[in-house]
C-alpha cells in the first residue's frame, strides 16, 4: 500500500477542484464583479474545466496500479497552477481588490499543498524502502 499517500493526494485535489467548480458555478455573478467584471462565461468555462480535471484525478487515483506517469504529470500541472497564479497575482495587483488576490493565491497554496503531497507519494513509490530505513534510525 505504498501509494495510499498518493492516492491520499489525487482525491484531495479531485475534492477541492469540485468545491471550487461549484462554487464557481453558484456564485458566477459575485465572483465576475470581485475580479473586476470579469465575463462569466470565464468563470462557467473554468468550472467545467475544473470538473473535468477532477474527473480525472478520481480515475487515476483509483486505478490499480496507479498510473505514475498521470500522476507525475498532474502533479507538475499543479505546480503550474501554483506558478501562475503568483504570476497572475503580481501582474494584476493593482487591477484587483485585496480579496480577490487573497483568493488566487488561497487557492493556489491549497493547490500547492495537494502537488506537494503527490510528489511525497511519488517518492514513496519510486523508493519504498527509503523510508522505512529512516524511520528505523
Amino acid at each position: 500500500m505504498d501509494d495510499m499517500l498518493l492516492k491520499r493526494g489525487l482525491r484531495a485535489n479531485a475534492v477541492f477542484s469540485i468545491f471550487c467548480s461549484l462554487i464557481l458555478l453558484s456564485f458566477t455573478a459575485t465572483l465576475s464583479k470581485l475580479f473586476n467584471d470579469l465575463a462569466s462565461l470565464y468563470l462557467q468555462t473554468l468550472a467545467a474545466g475544473l470538473l473535468l480535471f477532477a474527473g480525472y484525478l478520481l480515475w487515476v487515483a483509483h486505478r490499480s496500479p496507479i498510473d505514475t506517469r498521470a500522476a507525475k504529470a498532474i502533479t507538475w500541472m499543479d505546480w503550474g497552477w501554483v506558478i501562475g497564479s503568483i504570476i497572475l497575482a503580481a501582474s494584476m495587483s493593482n487591477q484587483l481588490s485585496v480579496l480577490a488576490l487573497d483568493t488566487i493565491l488561497g487557492v493556489a497554496a491549497i493547490v500547492g499543498l495537494c502537488a506537494y503531497t503527490q510528489g511525497k507519494g511519488l517518492k514513496k513509490l519510486a523508493d519504498p524502502g527509503a523510508s522505512v530505513s529512516q524511520s528505523s534510525l
